[in-house]
């Protein structure tokens, strides 16, 4: 290496380049000599080191602070998890003794109650496990120390760490393999055991249930009073039913009321035991609208979709707002919302002639945010149609209970729409749960022909 000074005073060393190679081997005593006079330190005049700027050394105190910061997390980090293995190791302790305490506990008050059929001799080696007279314990292990108290032979055991496992009654008066005469024993007495079992007599007295009385006693007097109605009343279909009901289970069937559609698949919800679906009962809502409009002693109904309240109880009164703008709400006798809960309808209705809002549910429910949602949208409504504000003296929120009950867990939209058709012609309820199969025969029957049956029930 070749060794000078730069400029600035600094000795530095380089590798010489290949056509310095020979003079410089020739020269190299001589340089040596000379730095070994001069020195290696640098001349006095050696300029000092510039110093960083005033943005360069804000950088460094950051860099530096950060680097601090990390590792005070760092060792902060570190110490949460030397304390945490810390509790934890504690905690396990703890269990450990408890769980170790309780064992022991728990088997010295087993065995304490335990005898055994034979003597017992002080030898361990000729411990036989003891078994519980009612199968509930076997010991798997032999106790450290055993011996025998009083005249029952009872078998204590004093060793803390004794395991055992928890077995059947039945289990353990298993007879073992081979031993016939034990086998029919063992039969005989499970054969018992089941007959007894089954002869159990149920209690002479029947269990007090006053509300759940109460509650059938309403009910079966009100089915009465159906059975009453609908017998003075016609519960049949008009002779070319059948051919109508099976065009509307065909593949192309198609109808449309008020730009409302139902097809073929949508019927098919109106199957037993099937949930009716939105479009059902949006056309079915339209009917009721058409025959108020056609039949001017009915009373004026309006009724909304099935989107209609769960829009307004989400979203509030201003997704709704432009619902009625071609329609006097203010001037109907009825307003029927139908109400869908997620896995159940139910139906809501405004009478203004009554001043009441009645929300009628199969299951004999109560929904008093229903009423109150309805209630509110009638003072917005009011405010935003009419410019006064509503009058809300006089008016009450009811739910019937003096109505058919459903008894299933499908049949909740044929009620809802059976409450709302009864109610928009001032009918009395004349149907149950019994007529349900009917109900959707006569629903399906009515969409596919849009006319609704007036002389059924």
């Amino acid at each position: 290496l070749a060794t000078h000074y730069t400029d600035d005073g600094w000795l530095v060393h380089s590798k010489p380049t290949k056509g310095e190679g020979f003079m410089s081997f020739l020269l190299s005593p001589i340089r040596r000599a000379a730095i070994w006079l001069v020195g290696s330190k640098p001349p006095a005049s050696t300029p000092a080191k510039p110093q960083a700027s005033a943005r360069q050394q804000r950088t460094k105190d950051r860099i530096r602070q950060a680097n601090g910061t990390y590792e005070h997390q760092l060792r902060e980090r570190q110490s949460q998890k030397r304390r945490r293995r810390g509790a934890s190791a504690k905690r396990k302790s703890l269990i450990g003794a408890h769980s170790h305490s309780s064992r022991a506990r728990r088997n010295q008050n087993l065995v304490r109650d335990y005898t055994v059929p034979t003597l017992w001799s002080a030898d361990t080696s000729r411990y036989q496990e003891p078994r519980a007279p009612g199968g509930n314990l076997i010991f798997e292990s032999t106790p450290s120390r055993s011996c025998i108290t009083g005249d029952t032979q009872s078998v204590l055991s004093i060793d803390s760490s004794l395991s055992y496992r928890q077995m059947s009654p039945l289990a353990a008066r298993t007879p073992a393999k081979g031993d016939r005469s034990a086998t029919d024993q063992w039969v005989a007495r499970l054969r018992k055991k089941i007959e007894d079992t089954l002869s159990v007599a149920p209690p002479a007295t029947r269990i007090a249930t006053p509300a759940y009385d109460r509650l059938e006693q309403a009910a079966q007097s009100f089915d009465a009073r159906i059975a009453r109605a609908r017998a003075a009343m016609a519960f049949t279909l008009p002779d070319n039913a059948p051919a109508v009901l099976a065009q509307a289970k065909a593949g192309g069937f198609a109808v449309e009321l008020n730009n409302v559609p139902v097809s073929a698949r949508d019927m098919s919800t109106l199957g037993d035991g099937q949930w009716l679906n939105d479009e059902v009962i949006n056309f079915y809502m339209q009917l009721l609208i058409d025959r108020s409009q056609r039949t001017p002693t009915l009373p004026r109904v309006h009724a909304f979709n099935t989107f209609f309240f769960s829009t307004l109880n989400d979203n509030g009164y201003a997704r709704v707002r432009r619902w009625t703008r071609r329609v006097k709400l203010f001037e109907m006798d009825l307003v029927v919302v139908p109400v869908h809960l997620g896995v159940h309808w139910c139906c809501a209705i405004i009478d203004f002639r009554k001043r009441t809002i009645f929300y009628y549910d199969a299951l004999l429910g109560d929904n008093p945010k229903c009423l109150r949602t309805l209630l509110n949208y009638l003072h917005e409504e009011s405010k935003d149609k009419l410019a006064v504000a509503f009058d809300e003296s006089g008016w009450t929120l009811a739910c019937p209970k003096d109505i058919p009950r459903q008894r299933n867990g499908y049949d909740c939209g044929v009620f809802a729409v059976m409450f709302a058709e009864y109610v928009t012609r001032d009918a009395p309820f004349a149907f149950s749960q019994d007529n349900c199969q009917f109900l959707r025969s006569k629903i399906a029957y009515e969409i596919a022909t849009k006319t609704l049956v007036s002389a059924i029930a």
